[in-house]
């Protein structure tokens, strides 16, 4: 991409397809996120403190290995299902539940536990 092609792209007076917006995040090593979020972070959440959490947990989420994110989804999915389901004195089993779970997965990777 030439220095002219960019300029008219910061100029607005060209439009920036979807295509070219990935090559410019390939060219400057950056995610679509960083690129769109600081013109439009209303697309991103209501308020400041949201869009930079979002934005902080998508670059931690870009690091998992696989299997991880796989977790870390089904958690979040999990999660917003029950959350009109369960009143909120219970939370405190559920998130006791999982703890216990992911103790009992980690003792099973590091060879402690039965597989």
């Amino acid at each position: 991409m030439t220095e002219a092609v960019y300029a008219r792209y910061e100029a607005s007076v060209s439009r920036l397809t979807v295509g070219r917006l990935i090559h410019l995040c390939e060219v400057l090593g950056a995610s679509p996120e960083e690129l769109v979020a600081p013109p439009a972070p209303h697309l991103w959440g209501e308020n400041q403190i949201k869009v930079d959490l979002l934005l902080a947990c998508i670059d931690k989420l870009r690091g998992f290995h696989e299997e991880t994110l796989q977790g870390r989804f089904q958690l979040a999915q999990s999660a917003r299902q029950n959350r009109h389901e369960r009143p909120r004195r219970q939370w405190r089993g559920v998130s006791r539940a999982i703890s216990l779970r992911a103790a009992e997965r980690l003792k099973r990777i590091n060879g402690h536990g039965e597989t």
